[in-house]
């Protein structure tokens, strides 16, 4: 029984794995107290009632600071994502615009005679695309996990 009841509150547990292995600790701790009491696995159990409402008051208890992470790093990064893009059409705009001339090095107002040889690699602008792209993902993963935590509770 006490095996049972234990792997049910396991699989409910939305923990880290860390504070999930405390959690189980205590709770063979319960049944090993209740046992020297002269409790029956079943009496302590029915005690501690469902192994789903259980879990449940635990995670509210233990997963709240985590959600609340969840939420905040999801919405920072759905923040960076905006800053990201915002720059990046900023950039693209200044670039063929005409904040910049179209042959304009660095941030010379004129065209100049200087020519630049060799492979640019990856510009300024790819990069901020890039880094938009992958904090908007970021962002759907956290606040799509903040989301299903909140699901698990209730």
């Amino acid at each position: 029984m006490k095996e049972e009841y234990c792997r049910a509150v396991a699989r409910k547990l939305d923990l880290s794995r860390k504070d999930k292995q405390r959690v189980l600790e205590d709770l063979a701790d319960t049944f090993e107290a209740g046992r020297e009491h002269g409790q029956t696995e079943e009496q302590i159990a029915e005690h501690l009632g469902p192994p789903e409402d259980f879990a449940r008051e635990i995670n509210l208890q233990l997963g709240g600071k985590r959600k609340r992470l969840c939420l905040l790093l999801g919405c920072f990064c759905g923040v960076l994502c905006l800053a990201f893009a915002a720059t990046a059409v900023f950039l693209k705009g200044a670039m063929t615009g005409g904040l910049f001339p179209q042959d304009a090095i660095g941030g010379a107002v004129t065209v100049t005679a200087i020519e630049v040889v060799g492979n640019p690699g990856i510009s300024p602008l790819m990069i901020l695309v890039l880094l938009s792209l992958a904090a908007g993902i970021l962002a759907v993963i956290l606040l799509r996990r903040f989301k299903a935590t909140g699901r698990n509770k209730q």
